[in-house]
């Protein structure tokens, strides 16, 4: 017996955790210690919003990073967890961290990673010469 269609739909979503403290390079310690330990996790974008991807707008992008956002480690205020919403502000208001998780989230998806592979494959090691014949 195949796989139930309810149980693919809502588990069988690929997931990426961003860890955010490596949005901030070395001159900025103080950032990396606020940051450390903290994460969000994004769901892989359906085909539809797939298609923002491929056509690498970065405002679209990260539009896509707010719809997507499914869990995160931040409390709004002690024992009470901040909204999805809330954390996407966040992520929006820092350009360090935007960029970071879209550049992490973005490389890590399964479609990227597999058509570099294809890509790879497709590229005959050169024999070095160069030269016509």
């Amino acid at each position: 017996m195949g796989a139930l269609l309810n149980d693919l739909l809502s588990d069988g979503i690929w997931k990426y955790r961003v860890d955010l403290g490596g949005a901030f390079p070395e001159e900025y310690p103080e950032m990396q210690e606020r940051y450390a330990g903290h994460w969000i996790e994004l769901r892989e974008p359906n085909g539809e919003e797939a298609m923002a991807l491929t056509q690498g707008k970065q405002d679209e992008i990260l539009k896509l990073v707010g719809k997507c956002l499914v869990d995160h480690s931040f409390e709004m205020t002690e024992g009470k967890k901040a909204s999805n919403g809330d954390v996407y502000k966040l992520i929006k208001t820092s350009s360090a961290l935007s960029a970071y998780v879209i550049e992490q989230w973005v490389a890590a998806l399964p479609l990227v990673k597999r058509n570099a592979q294809s890509a790879s494959a497709l590229v005959e090691p050169s024999s070095g010469d160069t030269s016509e014949k």
